[in-house]
């Protein structure tokens, strides 16, 4: 009995490091006291990372409704704010793969990105405002924190499925219960957001968990259509695939939630 306890306490701490490296990896929330190896971390636990930003994110808008609730009115402002939240916290490491690979497939310089490089992700941040725009600030309190958590999903299932997925860094991912792990990781995180909003907006309707629920199965599908994706058209995982994926994930899930949860509500 003993032994066993000492078993599950050394797992917790394992965990524990585990998400910790991750956010200390993958986010401006830097942590020198960890070991600098990337080798061995289990990506099922990335969705914490989602919760990190979507926390952030859950934290501005309502500190921008205690200001002044004309300020969430203005949306345009909001989401340049739901825009630039989550590129700041991940060190803009989004952007710059984003950059990189799509200015590889139309490169006419090898010293410079290419106008690929500079205009698909413009494009994809105009694509991502005018999805803010169209669902509103309301919607955007739960929708946009659980968003980032579905990404963070994406990616885990990408890498589950990708074949071509023998970087080290990201091996960790390839087991079953990675997936598993970041499955329920993010329903939970997903519907928690959602139920906080709600109860800050004094409105809470079963409609939008089974709506967020569905967020995470158009995250699942848009994960194995990324690792399909990714196997066909490049040489295998790396940091700019990582990041470009979770770009056009965020992107891609943002635009079929949109039309479910338009579906859901009318």
């Amino acid at each position: 009995m003993v032994e066993d306890g000492n078993q599950e306490e050394k797992v917790m701490e394992m965990d524990d490091v585990a998400v910790m490296s991750l956010i200390s990896r993958f986010t401006i929330f830097k942590n020198k006291n960890l070991p600098e190896s990337e080798g061995g971390i289990n990506l099922g636990m990335f969705p914490f990372v989602g919760v990190i930003v979507g926390i952030v994110m859950l934290i501005a808008l309502t500190v921008l409704f205690i200001i002044d609730d004309k300020i969430v009115g203005i949306t345009p402002f909001v989401c340049i704010v739901a825009i630039a939240i989550p590129m700041f916290v991940y060190a803009f490491k989004g952007t710059a793969g984003l950059m990189r690979l799509s200015g590889s497939f139309y490169q006419e310089d090898s010293n410079s990105v290419g106008p690929a490089g500079l205009m698909i992700p413009v494009l994809v941040v105009l694509l991502m405002y005018s999805m803010y725009l169209m669902i509103g600030t309301g919607m955007m309190f739960y929708f946009v924190p659980a968003l980032e958590v579905a990404v963070t999903f994406s990616l885990v299932t990408m890498l589950f499925f990708s074949k071509k997925c023998r970087d080290q860094r990201f091996s960790a991912a390839s087991g079953m219960s990675g997936l598993v792990t970041a499955a329920i990781i993010s329903v939970i995180a997903g519907v928690a957001f959602a139920g906080i909003a709600l109860l800050l907006m004094d409105s809470l309707e079963y409609k939008l968990i089974i709506a967020i629920v569905l967020m995470f199965g158009v995250a699942f599908g848009v994960g194995f259509l990324s690792a399909s994706l990714s196997d066909k058209y490049t040489e295998g995982m790396d940091g700019n695939v990582f990041g470009a994926s979770m770009e056009l994930s965020r992107a891609l899930i943002a635009i079929v939630s949109a039309l479910l949860f338009a579906i859901i509500f009318t």
